[in-house]
């Protein structure tokens, strides 16, 4: 399954390539060391599984980092995903929520200001509505901040490292 996250305007901002389906409909495993390229051709890549979760008719998108020593959570908030066989597409409306042990952190909320002009109204609505839903998640360990849902990706990765697939 590839990801694509655009612009308003419908330009690529990211391409994921590669993930692999998961047991759950509606999560992906990104292998450590798997590029991801930018819209100016850089590409970067992590050294820990990660976990990419995408559900319809959402305005955001979780990625959870399984790192060695911890978990962490990369939040977008996104318009809804368009999915086809191979691929997930959606516009990066550019607000996000980085979740650690520790804090709970919203990030580019200037970038989403200065874009807003780009977007539909339904869009600014809903974005600001999700970024407050994705912080009570993360504040009560609900849905994918649970920590046995950390545990549970964290064994299926592992496992998936363990049956001769690489990660």
């Amino acid at each position: 399954m590839n990801f694509y996250s655009l612009y308003a305007d419908g330009t690529r901002h990211r391409t994921w390539r590669n993930a692999i389906q998961a047991p759950d409909k509606n999560a992906y495993l990104i292998t450590p060391g798997t590029p991801v390229l930018e819209s100016n051709g850089q590409t970067w890549s992590s050294d820990y599984p990660v976990i990419a979760f995408f559900w319809q008719d959402v305005y955001f998108q979780v990625f959870l980092l399984l790192k060695a020593d911890s978990a962490e959570y990369y939040c977008n908030i996104i318009t809804p995903v368009t999915e086809t066989q191979q691929d997930i597409w959606f516009i990066d409306l550019a607000i996000d929520v980085l979740v650690n042990k520790t804090e709970i952190q919203v990030v580019d909320e200037d970038e989403f200001e200065q874009r807003c002009l780009e977007y539909r109204r339904e869009w600014i609505y809903r974005a600001v509505e999700a970024k407050e839903q994705v912080v009570q998640l993360a504040k009560k360990e609900w849905g994918p901040f649970h920590p046995a849902t950390v545990e549970r990706w964290r064994d299926w990765a592992g496992g998936i490292g363990n049956s001769g697939n690489s990660l």
